[in-house]
């Protein structure tokens, strides 16, 4: 088990084994707590695929692998950095972003039958929406050509009252009788009764262009509409949980709860007094780094050339051969 936790975590078996049980404990506890997420994301990402999108077996096995692999890449380079403040806080951020998503689709699964009941609405309410928005764009169109058509038929209803007077003999010459004024009337007020038709037609295929237009777009949005697409199931999910406040409170409990699991690895980092088997990788990489100094300083107490090379050897114990003197 302990070698198995040293592959995880990317430590040495070899100087684990012989480290002090606490040493020994707490890399079996950071191989433990680096399984919580890779596990639950597994979890997540096979859920969301099975239940939530109607994907196919092998897709959310293959989606599960994938983001559980990811996970368990991020916290396993957490445990293996050493002391740095920046890596744990964009740990910090990306925690707080995989716990969002990861809360998202676990609710996703959680409340599947909610949204799914509530997405009929969401579309109505949608398709409502795209009616608004299409009659909005036409409306000043259709008001003016009312208005002409309002001021067409006006004329035309004058024109033709005066017709009907000047026939009658109320109104005009004043003589009963079709006239040749009650023709001139009557020519001016068919010219008239042409145009208010021929606008009145305009109005008609205005409204007619709507009406096909908003039944096209209608169609449209039914062939595209995917109640299995994510991002429409997260936005119906909000309004529910912006709606209801049990909900809402559900939702933050399971945030809470998916937010502490992701964190679990980082709080026992930061929580977690240093082993032995910690204090003694910080002794050898300190020691390392003051042997490398003193190379590249070239002290001559640490590092003699003589001692490697025969040649440098043999003269340096020619030097220090004693002089020969004349007595």
């Amino acid at each position: 088990m302990l070698k198995l936790s040293c592959i995880l975590t990317g430590d040495d078996y070899q100087l684990v084994k012989t480290e002090t049980p606490g040493s020994k404990k707490k890399i079996l506890l950071m191989a433990s707590c680096l399984l919580i997420p890779t596990f639950l994301w597994f979890i997540n990402g096979y859920l969301l695929v099975t239940q939530v999108l109607s994907g196919t077996l092998q897709n959310a096995i293959t989606t599960g692998i994938f983001c559980a692999l990811f996970i368990f890449l991020i916290e396993r380079a957490i445990i293996m950095s050493r002391g740095k403040k920046g890596m744990m806080w964009a740990r910090f951020f990306m925690g707080l972003m995989a716990a969002l998503l990861g809360s998202m689709a676990l609710d996703e699964v959680i409340f599947k039958s909610d949204i799914d009941t509530n997405i009929p609405q969401y579309k109505l309410a949608r398709l409502t929406e795209e009616k608004k928005n299409l009659e909005q764009v036409y409306t000043a169109e259709i008001d003016k050509q009312s208005q002409l058509v309002d001021s067409k038929y006006s004329v035309w209803q004058k024109s033709l009252n005066d017709v009907i007077k000047e026939a009658d003999g109320s109104g005009g010459s004043g003589k009963r009788g079709v006239s040749s004024i009650t023709k001139i009337k009557q020519a001016i007020c068919d010219q008239q009764q042409v145009e208010y038709q021929v606008e009145y037609g305009k109005l008609s295929a205005l409204k007619n262009e709507l009406l096909d237009k908003g039944k096209a777009n209608a169609k449209e949005y039914e062939s595209n509409f995917n109640s299995n697409a994510i991002l429409l199931r997260i936005k119906v999910l909000y309004d529910l949980i912006t709606k209801d406040g049990l909900m809402l409170g559900i939702y933050i409990v399971f945030f809470l709860f998916v937010a502490f699991l992701e964190f679990t690895v980082i709080l026992i980092k930061l929580c977690h007094s240093d082993t032995n088997y910690e204090l003694k990788i910080d002794r050898i990489e300190e020691i390392g780094r003051k042997r490398m100094e003193k190379i590249t300083q070239n002290d001559q107490n640490s590092f003699n050339p003589n001692i490697y090379s025969p040649l440098l050897k043999t003269a340096y114990h020619e030097i220090k051969k004693p002089s020969p003197a004349i007595f």
